[in-house]
């Protein structure tokens, strides 16, 4: 009787060693928006206190995101959106200019809102946009900067508004999240679900056995955890240097290393067979991360967390070397 159950699994250990890609991508021109906020000047968290390695995180991926463009031979325009210090006077952040829209750099809601809806006008369907969010987070919220005292409309819904803004944008998009409880803003789609928001393991079975065609989905999110916290680590004991842990790990797959200061290597070590997809940067970040992905009964972790992706069975091709 053992022997036909071995032939009943056959198929399916072929299928699941068989690695799904999307279409390869035309290469077209890329942009990135790199967000990064210390909240130094917010009075609203409270215990949470500023975050020291948010900053390190959006400036270090956009260095690294260009240099491997510029490995890929694609032409990348890249704008970084911050917050930094005690000021909320927004005069004091430099312009950056997105086609004819001149945009203030202050990682404000309004102004990322705008941002998006100049890209929207100058991304073609060849191109490619990353986003990369680095900051407090809650379930399906970014809290962005404060425009005033008085600290309102500084959430950012995930689902209902970030991802609303990119439907009008063409081209692939991909929104890489390093905050707390991120995996929650992973949103179902017509193909999948997410176990996060709704553990049900017949949802699961429905979803997959269902009649439907397998929709990729419209963005690709990569987040840093599930549904737990995401936390900071300092590089090199007494170098004051901080990261995101995921953004870390994300840097050293891109190829990036700290010395003296950071910079970029001659390799990539989450190229696969010539291409870098989101699935050999999640599975590197997996792997090198500085915390546990999880804790247990066996071993036990105040601090952990696992990264996510809603990809789904077809791989995301960002970059091909």
């Amino acid at each position: 009787m053992k022997r036909p159950i071995i032939f009943l699994l056959l198929p399916i250990l072929l299928l699941a060693s068989c690695e799904l890609v999307q279409d390869q991508p035309l290469q077209g021109k890329v942009y990135g928006v790199f967000i990064g906020l210390d909240y130094d000047n917010a009075t609203w968290h409270g215990g949470e206190g500023f975050l020291e390695g948010t900053l390190n995180d959006a400036r270090e991926l956009k260095t690294a995101f260009q240099h491997v463009a510029e490995l890929a031979d694609l032409q990348m325009d890249s704008y970084l959106m911050y917050q930094e210090g005690d000021t909320k006077d927004q005069s004091t952040y430099e312009m950056i200019t997105v086609g004819e829209t001149p945009i203030r750099s202050y990682a404000s809601k309004a102004n990322l809102v705008s941002l998006l809806g100049a890209l929207a006008n100058i991304i073609e369907e060849e191109d490619f946009l990353i986003i990369t969010y680095h900051g407090h987070g809650g379930e399906d919220v970014l809290v962005m900067a404060p425009e005033s005292d008085a600290e309102d409309n500084i959430e950012l819904k995930v689902a209902e508004e970030l991802l609303n803004a990119l439907t009008p944008v063409k081209g692939r998009k991909l929104v890489i999240l390093d905050s707390c409880y991120s995996g929650m803003s992973v949103p179902p789609s017509e193909s999948s679900v997410s176990l996060i928001r709704s553990p049900s393991i017949s949802d699961w079975f429905n979803t997959y056995f269902s009649d439907g065609s397998y929709a990729i989905p419209p963005v690709t999110l990569f987040t840093a955890t599930a549904d737990s916290k995401a936390w900071e680590y300092e590089v090199k004991v007494g170098s004051n240097h901080i990261h995101g842990v995921f953004t870390l790990a994300l840097l050293e797959a891109l190829g990036g290393y700290h010395d003296d200061t950071f910079r970029m290597g001659d390799t990539i070590p989450a190229e696969k067979n010539g291409v870098v997809t989101v699935d050999s940067l999640y599975a590197y970040v997996k792997e090198h991360q500085k915390l546990p992905l999880r804790t247990t009964i066996y071993r036990p972790a105040s601090r952990y967390q696992h990264p996510m992706t809603n990809g789904g069975a077809m791989d995301f091709i960002l970059f091909t070397l």
